[in-house]
């Protein structure tokens, strides 16, 4: 007896996963499921790769949003329909495409990537060292972006993308309640309609709302979380949220990149002149621990770290030194 040729094994199988899956199967069908995938090796791979069509199929018929009464549409839709409670024999044309092998596959395979095809691909905005840019929209909303940040923009036409992969942005959203605007900054996610807010993403990340609302979620969140003007939220490398109001007075130091400058109100003179060498090739180096601690006080400009040290040096009674290439603060 000639062996079964390959042809037949996926046939069958098609049959069988239309049968398994017609909602009328008995103990004994399966049974003899079994016993047909035992008798041969090459069954249970065609059994499998009848199952993974059976899902693409799926898939299509419950994803595919192409617009039928489109005139300019040169792309032919395919229907599928759920299986039916009257049994097996209304299977026959997705069994039939089952069985098709490659042909139908790849037209599958085009036709689950239309909804990519029809995505816009992000675009992106960065901004280098140093430099401090605003980015214009297509809905209206503005992107400001701090030194060395980038954000990838995608508009949809359900919501309207953004992901900050590295540095700081403020976001003025313009309003559209059918488009929501969200931010994501790596398991953070902001959702904002018309409103402005900052978010961060370094060793932590933060989210400061100046105006209106947004909602707020974070895989360790059991809930999003609502968010008013004045109010903060900090992530930390743990995943631990720490919430905050803040004065304006407080606002406006924290964002003071915005304007180019460094607000400075009780930080320690360490943490500052860490601020200061984000946006500057000249460093600024500490060479006591204990001066370090110190706290200051001033606004400065952030392509100013001479003027820094210098105002540091004097309330802080420290000596400035200019050498190889950085500026050193000492007692």
């Amino acid at each position: 007896m000639a062996p079964e040729s390959g042809n037949a094994i996926e046939k069958a199988a098609s049959a069988w996963v239309a049968r398994m899956a017609s909602g009328n199967v008995s103990i004994a069908d399966r049974g003899d499921l079994q016993v047909w995938l035992d008798a041969d090796p090459r069954r249970r791979g065609a059994y499998v790769r009848a199952q993974a069509m059976w899902r693409m199929l799926d898939v299509v018929a419950s994803n595919s949003r192409l617009d039928e009464d489109d005139p300019q549409s040169n792309i032919t839709r395919l229907a599928v329909s759920r299986p039916p409670a009257d049994g097996i024999a209304a299977y026959v044309s997705r069994r039939g495409l089952i069985a098709g092998g490659g042909a139908l596959a790849a037209s599958l395979a085009l036709a689950l990537a239309i909804p990519s095809m029809n995505k816009p691909k992000p675009q992106s905005f960065v901004t280098a060292s140093g430099q401090i840019k605003q980015f214009s929209l297509s809905d209206g909303s503005h992107i400001l972006l701090d030194r060395a940040s980038r954000v990838d923009v995608a508009m949809l036409s359900d919501e309207r993308q953004v992901n900050l992969l590295h540095g700081e942005g403020w976001f003025e959203v313009a309003k559209d309640k059918a488009r929501p605007f969200i931010v994501q900054s790596g398991d953070m996610r902001v959702r904002a309609v018309g409103t402005a807010f900052s978010v961060s993403r370094g060793d932590d990340m933060q989210l400061i709302v100046t105006e209106g609302v947004v909602e707020l979620s974070f895989t360790t969140m059991p809930k999003p979380l609502r968010l008013h003007r004045g109010e903060s939220a900090t992530i930390d490398r743990h995943g631990q949220l720490r919430l905050a109001v803040l004065t304006e007075d407080a606002i406006r130091r924290r964002l003071a990149w915005r304007e180019g400058s460094i607000g400075l109100d009780g930080e320690t003179l360490g943490e500052a002149a860490a601020r200061f060498n984000r946006y500057n090739h000249m460093q600024v180096v500490i060479n006591d621990e204990q001066l370090s601690r110190e706290q200051v006080v001033g606004w400065f400009s952030v392509t100013d770290p001479q003027g820094f040290a210098e105002a540091a040096g004097a309330m802080l009674n420290a000596h400035v030194v200019r050498q190889n290439g950085a500026i050193h603060l000492s007692r």
